[in-house]
């Protein structure tokens, strides 16, 4: 589906690519806590991901006026975009205590969204670089 590269250690940006699309992940530097999602091409911004305060996972607002959920539960080592009504989108189960693979579950309503191959790898992104 996609290839995704990490850049540095702490607080890291990524840099991924879909057959369609090269898109770039990376802290905020104006806003602690956020999370932005660009096109490499125009390097437009296509969201913001908050990491949540209170609890794990965060808000995923897409500049198009969606928004999900990512709930996350680290030493379960599971993480799940949702609907912001709970609906399972994309599921990640990971292995291992440094978690260097994963299994993605695409459910059958995000494989119909234009943003699917991104999703994958900003959760894939945020699991190994921020949750």
């Amino acid at each position: 589906m996609a290839t995704l590269h990490l850049h540095g250690l702490f607080r890291p940006s990524a840099t991924g690519q879909s057959s369609d699309e090269s898109w770039i992940f990376e802290p905020d530097g104006r806003r602690p806590g956020m999370i932005l999602v660009r096109t490499r091409a125009s390097f437009r911004d296509e969201a913001v991901f908050e990491i949540g305060a209170t609890h794990k996972g965060g808000l995923l607002r897409v500049t198009d006026g969606g928004a999900y959920v990512l709930s996350s539960d680290f030493w379960k080592g599971r993480a799940e975009f949702q609907t912001l009504s709970g609906e399972p989108l994309i599921q990640f189960r990971t292995h291992g205590a440094l978690r260097l693979s994963a299994d993605v579950q695409v459910l059958a309503k995000a494989r119909q969204m234009p943003e699917l191959s991104w999703l994958a790898m900003l959760g894939w992104y945020l699991i190994v670089g921020y949750l």
